[in-house]
């Protein structure tokens, strides 16, 4: 007898939000299926009829968190004016949050670690998302990179500070440092467009 897709999808959702909490508090390494099989309250071979292996399920767990996250960010950027205010808000929400996390949770940092494939392509939506609001302000940010170069960088910086900085405070006060040089980059060319456009109506 076929099991109907939405006791399919129902007992998938049971097992990812299960296997978050252990990867939480134990990272990749240390987790196995028992332990998965252990926090959602079924046998391991129920486990493996929706998951092949340990890998499969991180994966799902990195997405489905990674998709989360994007679309609460999505919902709360039309109330957010500016473009410096917009960037701060991403960074904060997608990194920040993060950061927390990790402290809080030290074996969590698997669940951010660019050596899964599953987290770069997390990574890589963050910074389709700050692509998306800088190539939004349609404006150039001059001659030295590119809109793409300029969301790289500052996600790569952010993802330095996150490494190298003291404490939470820290670290989100070199996020608004950061988000401010790189929403400036991208003022000044517009500025001076606008001033010359002024000038002409003058």
């Amino acid at each position: 007898m076929q099991t109907p897709l939405d006791a399919t999808d129902s007992r998938r959702n049971q097992i990812l939000e299960a296997a978050a909490g252990v990867f939480l508090r134990y990272g990749y390494a240390r987790t196995t299926m028992n332990d998965i099989a252990g926090a959602v309250g079924c046998s391991r071979t129920l486990l493996y009829v929706s998951f092949a292996n340990k890998d499969e399920v991180f994966e799902a767990v990195v997405v489905r968190a990674s998709a989360r996250a994007i679309a609460a960010i999505r919902e709360g950027l039309p109330s957010i004016g500016s473009l410096e205010a917009r960037l701060l808000f991403v960074c904060e929400e997608w990194m920040a949050k993060r950061y927390d996390l990790v402290k809080a949770y030290p074996d969590a940092k698997d669940l951010f670690d660019l050596s899964f494939s599953a987290v770069k392509k997390m990574y890589v939506e963050f910074q389709d998302l700050l692509f998306e609001l800088l190539n939004d302000a349609q404006t150039s940010v001059g001659s030295n990179c590119t809109t793409r170069e300029l969301s790289l960088c500052l996600s790569y910086a952010i993802r330095g500070f996150k490494e190298m900085a003291f404490d939470s405070d820290e670290f989100r006060r070199l996020i608004r440092i950061q988000v401010h040089l790189v929403a400036g980059a991208v003022r000044r060319p517009a500025q001076r467009r606008a001033d010359r456009r002024k000038g002409l109506e003058q």
